[in-house]
C-alpha cells in the first residue's frame, strides 16, 4: 500500500527524534548531577525516599516530551505543512504521554551506567546505532 508506506516515512522519524531528544536530556540531567555529586547529597541528607525523588523526575520528562508533541502537532504539522490529522488526538497524545514516561523510567536505569555526561552520550550512541541496524 502507498499510503501506509508514506505514514511509515512521516512518522518512524518523528517518533525516533522524539525517543532521541528524551534519552539526552534524562541522561543528561542524571549524568550532570552525579557528575556534580548532587544527587548522592540528595539521596543520603533528604528524608524523601529514591522512588519520591525519582517519579518527579519522569513526569517532568514525560511532560516535556508531551508539550514538545502538541507544539509540533498543532504549531507546525497543521498551519506550516497542512497536513490534515485523521484519528483521535486525545489518544495519539494519550499513547504519547505513555510512550514518554515508559522511555523515561528505562533512559534513568540506562543513566545510572555512565558516571559523566560525555560517557552517557557514548551510550546514547551506541545503542541509537544498534537499535537503526536492527530495523535496517
Amino acid at each position: 500500500m502507498p499510503g501506509s508506506t508514506r505514514i511509515k516515512t512521516l512518522v518512524f522519524p518523528i517518533a525516533e527524534l522524539l525517543m532521541m531528544a528524551m534519552l539526552l536530556l534524562s541522561c543528561g540531567t542524571v549524568a550532570r548531577e552525579k557528575e556534580r555529586g548532587t544527587i548522592e547529597q540528595l539521596l543520603l541528607v533528604s528524608p524523601l525516599t529514591p522512588l519520591q525523588i525519582l517519579v518527579p523526575k519522569v513526569l517532568a520528562m514525560t511532560l516535556v516530551v508531551l508539550a514538545g508533541s502538541m507544539m509540533s502537532v498543532f504549531a507546525v504539522l497543521g498551519p506550516v505543512f497542512h497536513v490534515l490529522i485523521k484519528g483521535s488526538l486525545t489518544l495519539f497524545f494519550a499513547l504519547t504521554a505513555l510512550s514518554g514516561f515508559t522511555s523515561s523510567r528505562l533512559e534513568h536505569f540506562i543513566a545510572t551506567v555512565p558516571r559523566t555526561l560525555l560517557l552517557g552520550g557514548a551510550v546514547f550512541c551506541v545503542g541509537v546505532w544498534r537499535i537503526r541496524r536492527q530495523f535496517e
